[in-house]
């Protein structure tokens, strides 16, 4: 995998992406369109409002971060994994129910309840369904924006002679490990419900997989499943991008 600039013809991008790209191009003349491309090509944005401010990032000594999602008649209270400073995957069925979307999400970390709509968060859609089990969702509310968060690992991290870390109820570091067994159960009263197992390199946090407190698995991504978290955190970046020139 490892680092690669965003590029319109990746073969990730997907169709809806593709699509917005074209429509607004056929509406701009060519010195526009050049401006707009090496936008696109950055690593960087520029309207004002949408920025967030660095110096005010929240200092999250803790991974294990809850967030409740309210609908019509209940509130559900769950946990999310930050794979960026403001990129979260949250499970899929704590936001969609039978003929129901969740009205809005509460993040106690900044006191605020944000409502749940494309003026807040951008959405993976290709997740819009229970059949999905997780999320991606960028929250462009300015105050969320964390100092600390997963990576996700690429052919040079040895994933599987590497330790597994979680992360306890008592907030502690606790170690799986190197071989996590496929048929191991898992204690309830060990792990929250929305656990993340990580490896550490250089300083810095790898996820690599899930504690699915559900279904009672450890989940250990595959090479695949990890090449896709990476591909759509990439699309909802450039989603971003093509919001600001909307």
């Amino acid at each position: 995998m490892g680092n690669q600039s965003l590029n319109l013809n990746k073969k990730n991008i997907n169709d809806e992406i593709k699509n917005d790209i074209i429509s607004t191009a056929k509406k701009i003349n060519q010195k526009r369109k050049k401006e707009l491309l090496d936008f696109l090509l950055s690593n960087t944005t520029i309207i004002e409002e949408l920025e967030k401010n660095k110096e005010k990032q929240i200092s999250n000594t803790n991974l294990i971060l809850p967030f409740s999602s309210k609908f019509d008649n209940h509130t559900i209270s769950s946990h999310f994994i930050l794979i960026s400073n403001d990129i979260i995957i949250v499970p899929t069925k704590h936001l969609y129910k039978i003929n129901q979307t969740s009205l809005s999400l509460s993040f106690p970390q900044i006191e605020k309840e944000i409502d749940y709509d494309i003026f807040n968060f951008i959405i993976d859609n290709e997740n819009d369904s229970n059949n999905k089990k997780y999320t991606f969702i960028k929250v462009l509310n300015k105050d969320f924006l964390y100092e600390k968060y997963f990576e996700i690992p690429d052919d040079t991290i040895d994933i599987e002679s590497s330790e597994k870390f979680f992360i306890n109820l008592n907030n502690e570091e606790e170690s799986l490990g190197i071989n996590i067994p496929k048929d191991k159960n898992i204690n309830q009263n060990r792990y929250y419900s929305w656990t993340p197992i990580y490896i550490k390199k250089n300083e810095k946090l790898f996820l690599i997989g899930i504690i699915d407190y559900d279904d009672e698995k450890f989940i250990i991504f595959n090479k695949k499943q990890l090449i896709d978290i990476k591909n759509k955190k990439e699309n909802i970046e450039l989603k971003y991008k093509l919001y600001h020139i909307k």
